[in-house]
């Protein structure tokens, strides 16, 4: 049966040489031309977030955890707050779209899709650290009356990361950054409080925790694909949003170890959350930006970066159920 790939070497011979009339390739060119350049210009000119130390980090978000935010009691819970509108303007600032097939609010990406998968994985952790700062953080018990501005931020950043109009995902989230700088206002001056308890330490850690676990169970779920050890788009997209998971995890971790120093030097905790914070940071796979990312079986030849990656997920989800029973005991 013939299919429309059988026609392909005949409209290759047709381009070349199988008509007299060169006008129609010759108005075609600049189109197939246009068209090669922009193929090339994705690789070439998307920005790449796993490059973390020399180029992502630093510059491509421009996302540093805040060491200069005060640490004097009145000011507690600048520090997450903060992060949380940094790692927000940061993503509306770099959005890689994920709804048009051509079109970034900074460069082409035709074929590139590493960028707006790791975005997906920020959002995957953003929004369940903004969910515990609306259940638990901005809230001295269960029974206070949760701040209107989480609430709102909670809800915008709820919004689905695909849509480009009546409502573009972008407009919602800068709404939902908004939120947050109000409610940054708020608690400097006293008008809303966040809580730095052991008990909302512990939810926020094992709400971070479980993210990173269902995380590195899709990653390892790799193995069982029936594509034996050649390239696995889906894996490949699991492994960038993964790494955006840890990238929200590292900035929270570092934030929370601002804003809980004095739980966590009450109990005796303070240096297991700085060797929670290093297995990331001093991890090879943390680093890693594979040119294809490999589904290869453990023990051959072919890498496989996506049970590297799920194995440091793992040790630092461990890490820190450790440092939940020093903080809870």
């Amino acid at each position: 049966m013939s299919t429309p790939w059988c026609k392909i070497p005949g409209l290759m011979r047709w381009w070349w040489s199988g008509t007299e009339d060169k006008k129609y390739r010759t108005a075609a060119s600049p189109v197939v031309f246009t068209l090669l350049a922009v193929l090339l210009a994705g690789p070439l000119l998307t920005g790449y977030p796993a490059v973390w130390i020399s180029t992502y980090f630093y510059n491509y978000y421009s996302v540093i955890y805040p060491k200069d935010i005060p640490q004097d009691k009145e000011k507690v819970g600048m520090a997450i707050t903060n992060t949380m509108i940094k790692i927000g303007d940061g993503m509306l600032n770099n959005w890689q779209d994920n709804d048009l097939p051509i079109s970034s609010s900074k460069t082409p990406y035709i074929g590139v899709d590493n960028p707006q998968n790791f975005q997906i994985g920020e959002l995957m952790m953003y929004r369940r650290v903004l969910e515990e700062m609306r259940e638990h953080l901005s809230r001295r018990t269960t029974n206070d009356y949760i701040d209107t501005n989480i609430t709102d931020a909670y809800n915008q950043f709820a919004y689905t990361s695909n849509k480009w109009w009546l409502r573009s995902t972008e407009s919602m989230y800068k709404d939902g950054v908004d939120d947050l700088k109000i409610f940054l206002k708020k608690v400097e001056n006293k008008d809303a409080g966040f809580y730095a308890t052991t008990y909302n330490l512990d939810k926020l850690l094992e709400k971070v925790a479980s993210g990173l676990a269902g995380t590195s169970r899709r990653l390892e779920d790799a193995r069982k694909t029936k594509v034996p050890w050649i390239i696995d788009f889906k894996v490949d997209d699991n492994y960038y949003e993964a790494q955006g998971n840890l990238y929200v995890t590292l900035q929270i971790l570092h934030a929370a170890r601002i804003d809980f120093q004095n739980v966590l030097a009450s109990k005796q905790a303070s240096l297991q959350m700085d060797d929670v914070i290093q297995s990331i940071e001093r991890s090879d796979s943390y680093l890693v930006d594979p040119i294809l990312v490999l589904n290869g079986q453990p023990g051959s030849f072919i890498p496989f970066h996506s049970g590297e990656l799920a194995s440091l997920m793992q040790t630092v989800s461990r890490n820190i159920d450790k440092l939940r029973s020093q903080i809870t005991s």
